[in-house]
């Protein structure tokens, strides 16, 4: 079969409803054509019909949102291997002859992106990128490509910096940030990767600020499975090639702690919270952070929070520990309707728990248990009820 004459690649502003788009070139494998979303390669999700054909289409399991790419792009090889003495069929030695003149129409379509000076003239190379940061590009006396540092206190220089993404440092950037509201996780990981981009996420005790952060975040999203933090794209639910990360005003959100409300806790006294709490805990005892912040609510637990990690805080606030009855009790309320105890320890040296009102009306016999290995714990500012609090611990403190 021939090879018409074709532009290899077609683009499509995906709108999150549509899952069928054509592809108006020939394509002969499935590997051959590279499928990217907002510059992010797409590697599964997707199926090709029509292979062979001057036009085929690629339809994707679920619909995608953002700027969407579709690339033939041959990989410049051979792996026909013709025998001697062997037959030389027609048939594939027009395929094997088809790639060899795909590859070539892929090299000079991409050739029109390039800076070029008229033939029979030549350019010298850039400077390396080193060089080229912040700098304006310019041309010397011979016509060949060179860089010049914007003028002080420019209107250009000013451009330069309110598109530097990359720097936390130059405030200016982050003016020049746009915000789009979103109401889901899902929605959240669908929006175009954009470093210019604010997502405020609006959705109860979950909601705040994001900002897409190119680095790899792969250990911090399998750290933070239920999205309190680290929220990673739909094209690569990996984190390998960025996440969306919650923030603190400005800049990433730092040490002051993880809120439960983050990772999906109610607080109604009703809704198990205890996958939420085990959640921030884990997240926080792993990373930088090392604190849970509860805030106002009661937190019904009917699983057990198991503490294996160290160096954690629990914080809440205690408010109305001198309300009579524990139903009168505001702040920061536990409440185990579970058998075992709702949150036990092994072996752990560093946990800190302040501010709680603890009310077990399980069959647990302690609130909280430690075993003989915990040790350097502190507890303050707690209102138990039934008044067990722990048993089999060590060289811990207990106020208040």
């Amino acid at each position: 079969m021939a090879v018409p004459q074709q532009q290899p690649y077609v683009t499509y502003q995906a709108n999150g409803i549509a899952t069928v788009y054509a592809i108006p070139f020939k394509l002969l494998r499935t590997s051959d054509l590279d499928v990217q979303l907002d510059g992010a390669p797409v590697t599964t999700g997707f199926v090709i019909s029509g292979l062979g054909n001057d036009t085929s289409t690629i339809t994707f399991s679920t619909a995608l949102s953002g700027r969407l790419l579709l690339l033939r792009d041959v990989p410049l090889e051979r792996v026909t291997d013709y025998q001697t003495n062997g037959d030389l069929l027609a048939k594939t030695l027009n395929l094997d002859l088809d790639r060899i003149w795909m590859a070539i129409q892929g090299f000079f379509s991409q050739q029109v992106s390039a800076v070029r000076a008229p033939f029979p003239e030549t350019l010298t190379s850039l400077p390396p990128a080193i060089e080229r940061v912040g700098m304006l590009i310019s041309f010397d006396s011979n016509g060949n490509p060179s860089v010049v540092a914007p003028e002080s206190g420019s209107a250009v220089e000013l451009a330069i910096l309110l598109s530097d993404g990359s720097s936390l440092l130059n405030g200016a950037s982050r003016v020049a940030r746009s915000t789009i509201a979103v109401n889901s996780l899902s929605e959240l990981a669908t929006l175009r990767r954009d470093r210019n981009l604010v997502a405020n996420l609006v959705l109860g005790g979950r909601s705040g600020f994001f900002f897409f952060e190119s680095d790899d975040y792969s250990a911090q999203v399998t750290a933070d499975p239920l999205q309190g933090v680290y929220v990673a794209p739909a094209s690569d639910p990996s984190g390998a090639s960025g996440a969306w990360v919650r923030q603190d005003g400005q800049a990433i959100i730092s040490s002051r702690g993880l809120r439960i409300g983050w990772f999906g806790a109610v607080g109604d006294g009703v809704t198990n919270d205890a996958a939420a709490i085990q959640a921030a805990y884990d997240l926080a005892a792993t990373t930088r952070f090392g604190r849970v912040e509860f805030g106002y609510g009661r937190f019904a637990m009917s699983e057990t929070v198991l503490l294996d990690k160290s160096s954690c805080s629990f914080v809440g606030f205690e408010d109305g520990f001198r309300q009579t009855g524990f139903s009168a009790q505001t702040g920061s309320v536990l409440i185990w309707t579970g058998g075992s105890a709702p949150m036990f320890s092994q072996s752990v040296v560093g946990i800190g728990f302040k501010g709680f009102s603890a009310y077990n009306t399980g069959l647990a016999t302690d609130f909280l248990e430690m075993n003989s290995g915990a040790q350097n714990n502190v507890f303050e500012d707690l209102y138990f009820y039934p008044p067990s609090i722990m048993q089999r611990f060590s060289r811990s403190i207990i106020r208040s």
